[in-house]
C-alpha cells in the first residue's frame, strides 16, 4: 500500500504531488506496543496476571461483580487480554486501573501477604 515506487500512495502522489499520505494509527500503536519499555512491560505482564487470576475463577469473578455493585463502581467485570487484538493492551491497563480500589480490597481480603497486594500498593 505504501511502497516507496509502487504503492497507492506513491501512484496517488504522481497524479498529486501535494496530498498528504500517513501510516494507519493503530499499526503504528502495535509496533510502539512491541517496543515498550521493560518497566511498562512487567506492568503489563502482572496485570495481565491478575485479570487472569480472576477470570479463571467463577467464584473470584462474582465476588468481584458484587463488590463493584455495592461500591457504585463505574464498572463490574474486567476486561480480558487478548494477543490478537493491537488495542486490547489499552482496554486492559484502562479498565484495570479504574478498577484499581475494588480489585485491591479483593486481593486483601483474601491474601493479604500475596504478591498481588504489594505490587497495587506499589505506585511504580
Amino acid at each position: 500500500m505504501t511502497g516507496k515506487f509502487k504503492g497507492f500512495v506513491s501512484r496517488l502522489k504522481q497524479d498529486f504531488p501535494n496530498i498528504i499520505s500517513t501510516h494507519c494509527f493503530i499499526h503504528r500503536e502495535a509496533l510502539m506496543i512491541k517496543s515498550i519499555p521493560d518497566k511498562l512491560k512487567n506492568v503489563l505482564d502482572l496485570v495481565i496476571k491478575m485479570v487472569n487470576y480472576i477470570k479463571s475463577r467463577a467464584l473470584k469473578t462474582r465476588i468481584l461483580k458484587k463488590m463493584c455493585e455495592e461500591a457504585g463502581s463505574r464498572y463490574e467485570v474486567l476486561v480480558l487480554h487478548t494477543e490478537i487484538r493491537w488495542l486490547s493492551k489499552g482496554k486492559v491497563l484502562n479498565r484495570f486501573y479504574e478498577m484499581k480500589n475494588e480489585l485491591l480490597q479483593l486481593f486483601n481480603n483474601e491474601y493479604s501477604n500475596s504478591d498481588f497486594v504489594t505490587q497495587l500498593n506499589n505506585p511504580l
